[in-house]
């Protein structure tokens, strides 16, 4: 399975980490591959995910595992 975003670490980049993100870990969008899983959906850049189906996402390798864990097409 896959987001169809491009992602890095919550403040890894002052310019993707929006100013007013009130977390220290996650990860930012910081695009949104057209015509891939995510495009059209709610996501947006700058969108900062801290969890999936409840389990913490700290950094980027915890989005990838919990993501590579789902059934693709399930929201």
């Amino acid at each position: 399975s896959w987001l169809g975003v491009s992602i890095e670490p919550v403040g890894e980049n002052a310019n993707s980490t929006p100013a007013d993100v009130p977390v220290k870990e996650g990860v930012v969008v910081t695009g949104i591959i057209r015509d891939g899983p995510s495009w059209g959906s709610d996501l947006e850049t700058q969108d900062v995910i801290v969890a999936v189906d409840g389990q913490a996402v700290r950094d980027v390798p915890d989005l990838k595992r919990l993501v590579s864990r789902k059934m693709p097409g399930k929201p």
